[in-house]
């Protein structure tokens, strides 16, 4: 991929994963609900998905050049993570002083801050703040040491495996970057050879084997096989799954249908604001199930008014971004 030159595939990746996560977290208020239940497991890619589209533009931007990304990288993309977080935060604070004031505490301020704790859903900030050096390390032995690149990805998939047997004895947040590293080195892999004619088929069925292979150990060990069980940290059923939709995912968006322009318009919208659309949809959640408890709603009908509310509300925040800029030009 040249460089600047927009990889069509990943921003549909991107733009239907967080389609899938808003569904995830929506659905997760009706899982008594055998659909809701079904589709709340099956978009449980959505996180797979978004570190592996990650670390594939992270691969193809420096695969051609010579240089390692340096100290000015690192801080450049923390400050993408955090500042937008932390803007969230302070807004996500301010709704739970409203409507939870109990739940305000020191340490909880403190743990949200250092994204260490707090709120459930900051854990995937502080996942891509793990995997930056995580991807760093991995472009070099791609590079310069392909042996410590095999070790690192077969230490990677043996806590995978470990995983399904045993429990994690810290808190997964301080561990989860090593199992979740397997997306990033399948993301290495996929990117030197998804030209090649065998790799779809033997990605997509390797992969399609893994998962059942796991299943049915986790079936044989009385263990869920409910994908958000096997997740925090993930073991090789949950990789295992993400990755096949990865695969499957990338090979349909090549198709012609998925090149048209009323399916690339909306999810390349949410693919450019992924990260944005992520939190709001958080502190639309948050919202309506805190403060509207007497609206009663279908899994459908909650689904369709957090999405709708998070576009609004993106959309709102462009057009203040815009009168912005035009105001100081």
């Amino acid at each position: 991929m040249q460089k600047n030159e927009r990889n069509l595939e990943i921003d549909s990746l991107r733009g239907i994963s967080i389609f899938a996560m808003i569904l995830i977290h929506t659905n997760a208020y009706f899982l008594h609900i055998p659909l809701a239940s079904a589709l709340w497991d099956i978009s449980e890619f959505a996180v797979p998905a978004f570190i592996f589209c990650s670390a594939y533009v992270f691969f193809s931007k420096y695969e051609s050049v010579g240089k390692i990304p340096n100290i000015h990288y690192v801080w450049k993309r923390i400050k993408r993570l955090l500042l937008p977080y932390y803007f969230f935060l302070a807004i996500n604070l301010l709704l739970i002083y409203i409507g939870q004031p109990k739940r305000i505490t020191f340490s909880f301020i403190l743990k949200n801050l250092f994204v260490i704790g707090g709120i459930d859903f900051n854990w995937l900030v502080l996942l891509f703040i793990e995997l930056i050096p995580i991807m760093i390390l991995l472009l070099y032995l791609g590079k310069r040491n392909r042996m410590g690149l095999y070790l690192y990805s077969l230490i990677s998939f043996a806590s995978l495996f470990l995983l399904m047997f045993f429990q994690s004895l810290v808190n997964y947040r301080y561990i989860m970057w090593l199992p979740w590293s397997m997306v990033v080195v399948f993301a290495w892999v996929f990117m030197r050879n998804e030209k090649k004619h065998w790799f779809f088929p033997v990605a997509s069925v390797l992969s399609l084997i893994i998962f059942l292979f796991s299943r049915v150990i986790l079936l044989s060990l009385r263990h869920s096989v409910v994908q958000f069980h096997n997740k925090y940290p993930p073991n090789l059923f949950h990789i295992s799954f993400g990755i096949f939709f990865i695969v499957i995912l990338y090979f349909l968006f090549q198709r012609s249908f998925f090149k048209s322009k009323i399916f690339t318009k909306p999810v390349y919208f949410l693919n450019k604001y992924s990260y944005e659309v992520f939190f709001i949809h958080i502190l639309v959640i948050y919202t309506f199930t805190v403060f509207f408890k007497t609206i009663h709603f279908t899994w459908i009908s909650f689904f369709i008014v957090v999405f709708t509310f998070t576009i609004i509300s993106q959309l709102a925040i462009n057009s203040i971004k815009n009168f912005y800029k035009k105001c100081i030009d």
